[in-house]
């Protein structure tokens, strides 16, 4: 494990020579993209590194952390704020099903509390569109993690929401 270690910065380049074990590591870096306080939290919090590729691994779990963050935020859709996060979701998919079974039509209103704790009366089939935007942004977001992946993975993974 690291305890400590120095870092000595250029423009190509960052070098780390830990006090514990001697090790050094030169770690190749576009300036504009690498994250000097993400590495030196991960060192102090005992991540230990063994070369350059440990610490990409690091940087992809926490990668996988913020996409499924993003997918479960919440979402505005017919004007205003829904929770869809996987419980969220379970419920609209519950009084859907409990409707479709029922005959009953997607006009049926059923009163809904929002992200905000809000009530609204709110159709089957608005709950549909919820699910559906949830369903496209899903997507968005897995698009830009692939992209992501196949990138350097230098930078942070952040979903950008499309315009």
């Amino acid at each position: 494990m690291i305890i400590s270690a120095k870092y000595f910065n250029s423009e190509k380049s960052v070098v780390i020579i830990t006090y514990d074990t001697g090790l050094i590591i030169n770690v190749p870096v576009d300036m504009n993209n690498f994250h000097y306080q993400e590495l030196n939290r991960w060192v102090k919090n005992g991540g230990e590194i063994e070369d350059f590729e440990s610490y990409l691994i690091h940087r992809q779990k926490y990668a996988k952390f913020t996409r499924d963050e993003a997918e479960d935020s919440n979402i505005v859709v017919l004007g205003v704020e829904w929770q869809v996060d996987e419980k969220s979701r379970d419920r609209m998919n519950r009084v859907i099903a409990t409707s479709a079974r029922d005959n009953a039509p997607n006009t049926e209103t059923v009163t809904w509390i929002l992200a905000d704790d809000s009530e609204r009366e709110t159709t089957v089939g608005d709950l549909c569109q919820v699910l559906d935007a949830h369903a496209y942004r899903t997507q968005a977001i897995f698009s830009q993690y692939r992209a992501w992946l196949a990138g350097d993975m230098s930078s942070y993974f952040e979903y950008v929401e499309p315009e």
